[in-house]
């Protein structure tokens, strides 16, 4: 039986374009939807979490865009370079002056190391309107919503982060 790192040897060079010494030398036939769907599988491109436990869909959320549980995708902004630092990421989209300061300290807890907050033009990946989310280190979304009230934002933190833990966890080493 082939494992994990035996079968993404064998699907790579079925998955690229020309390979050379690996019985198959050429483009692929034009069965591109199953080569697309290999590379979706072997980047993990196709994988969502949205069933699990983890993941919250809060109140008015977006029609359109990722979901909770599925990837952050990069954008013309880049995020995933804005989302590549350790720890979690909120994204607020909209008018930087519709967020109140008092919620969004509230979402960062005195964790700057740990939770990082964005705020991002209304045209965000959502479409026009105002959206949050959270965004879980491994880069899938962990909670979304619309409009400003950062409510259910904060008791998925507190859920899963509690801030007596995120309180003690601190970037320095500690000494023993």
């Amino acid at each position: 039986m082939l494992g994990i790192p035996g079968l993404t040897d064998r699907l790579v060079p079925v998955a690229t374009p020309t390979n050379a010494g690996h019985g198959w030398s050429g483009p692929l036939p034009p069965t591109m939807g199953l080569r697309g769907a290999v590379f979706r599988t072997l980047s993990q491109l196709a994988i969502h979490h949205r069933k699990s436990p983890a993941t919250t869909e809060g109140p008015y959320p977006p029609r359109r865009g990722p979901r909770a549980g599925d990837r952050v995708p990069d954008t013309a902004r880049n995020l995933h370079a804005l989302t590549a630092a350790p720890g979690y990421h909120v994204l607020l989209c909209g008018p930087s002056d519709d967020w109140e300061s008092g919620s969004v300290s509230a979402a960062a807890r005195g964790c700057d190391h740990l939770i990082h907050i964005h705020t991002l033009d209304a045209s965000g990946l959502w479409g026009p309107g105002i959206t949050h989310c959270l965004v879980r280190p491994d880069g899938y979304i962990a909670y979304r919503a619309g409009g400003t009230d950062l409510t259910g934002l904060l008791d998925h933190l507190d859920e899963w982060l509690p801030p007596s833990e995120a309180g003690n966890r601190s970037s320095a080493p500690s000494s023993a």
